[in-house]
């Protein structure tokens, strides 16, 4: 059985950095640090364009099989946020970024 470590502090994995406030929702949200590792370094399902929130800050949304999202800064290679999705969230955004599923 392999351990499920959930970290308290930021940390480098796999190329990229995870930031305080990404550490803060993997704690409020259960997602381990093996999870959040296999979300970086497999073939995504989807990986978004770049695009710049309301105060400037670009970034991109990479969905993996194993139903974790992460939102990273493609500049310094930040990991910001890091959720669970949901089916219907996915299949929408395969749609707005003309990706199909078969």
């Amino acid at each position: 059985m392999k351990r499920k470590v959930i970290p308290k502090k930021p940390y480098h994995t796999s190329g990229y950095y995870v930031t305080k406030h990404a550490t803060y929702d993997m704690q409020k949200r259960d997602i381990f640090k093996g999870e959040l590792g296999y979300n970086l370094r497999k073939k995504p399902l989807l990986k978004t364009e770049t695009r710049k929130d309301i105060f400037g800050r670009p970034a991109y949304k990479r969905f993996s099989l194993n139903r974790i999202l992460s939102v990273i800064n493609p500049f310094n290679k930040n990991v910001c946020s890091v959720r669970r999705f949901h089916d219907e969230e996915l299949r929408k955004d395969m749609q707005k970024y003309g990706k199909d599923k078969n």
